[in-house]
C-alpha cells in the first residue's frame, strides 16, 4: 500500500495510524502549518508499477516486503520508486535482516520466514544502481530489522 499524502495529526491520530517515529511527524505537522496536508490517501499497486506521478512523491517507506521480491523485480522496484520521488526525496526500507546470534538465526529461518538467502542489507548496491544518493544500511536495534536508506539526487 502507498500513503500518497502525510496525514494531519488529528486524522493520523483518529486513525490509529500514529506510531512513535511518526508521532514526532504529526507533532511537527501541528506545529508548522506547511507539513498539514490533505488527508491520507492508501492505494495498493505492484512496486514495479506505481499508479503516481513523475517526482510527486517526498518520502517512500518499504516495510517487510521488499525481501519477498525476485532480484529483478527488486531493481525494477527502486527504478520506479525513484521516478516517483521528488528532487531531494528519501527513501527508507526496514526489513529482515540475518540475526547475528546462532538460535536467533534458527528461530527466523526455520521458525519464522523459511527463506533468507538475502536481507537489507544486501539492497545498498541496488538502491545506488537505481540512482540514489547518500545510500547507507544500518541497524534498528530490533535483531531481525534492518533498514537501508537513500535520497533521490537533488538536481
Amino acid at each position: 500500500m502507498l500513503l500518497s499524502q502525510v496525514p494531519t495529526r488529528r486524522e493520523a491520530c483518529s486513525a490509529g495510524l500514529v506510531s512513535t517515529t511518526r508521532q514526532s511527524c504529526c507533532s511537527r505537522s501541528a506545529a508548522h502549518p506547511r507539513y498539514v496536508s490533505a488527508p491520507p490517501t492508501w492505494r495498493v499497486a505492484a512496486i514495479e508499477a506505481l499508479p503516481l506521478g513523475d517526482a510527486s512523491v517526498d518520502v517512500v517507506l518499504s516495510s517487510l516486503m521488499m525481501h519477498h521480491q525476485p532480484g529483478d523485480l527488486k531493481s525494477r522496484g527502486l527504478a520506479e520508486v525513484r521516478r516517483v520521488l521528488k528532487p531531494g526525496g528519501r527513501l527508507l526500507i526496514v526489513d529482515l535482516q540475518q540475526p547475528s546470534g546462532g538460535l536467533a538465526r534458527l528461530a527466523l529461518t526455520s521458525l519464522i520466514h523459511g527463506h533468507m538467502e538475502h536481507d537489507v542489507h544486501d539492497l545498498p548496491k541496488l538502491i545506488t544502481a537505481a540512482g540514489f544518493e547518500d545510500v547507507r544500511d544500518g541497524e534498528t536495534g530490533f535483531s531481525w530489522l534492518g533498514f537501508a536508506a537513500g535520497r533521490a539526487p537533488r538536481g
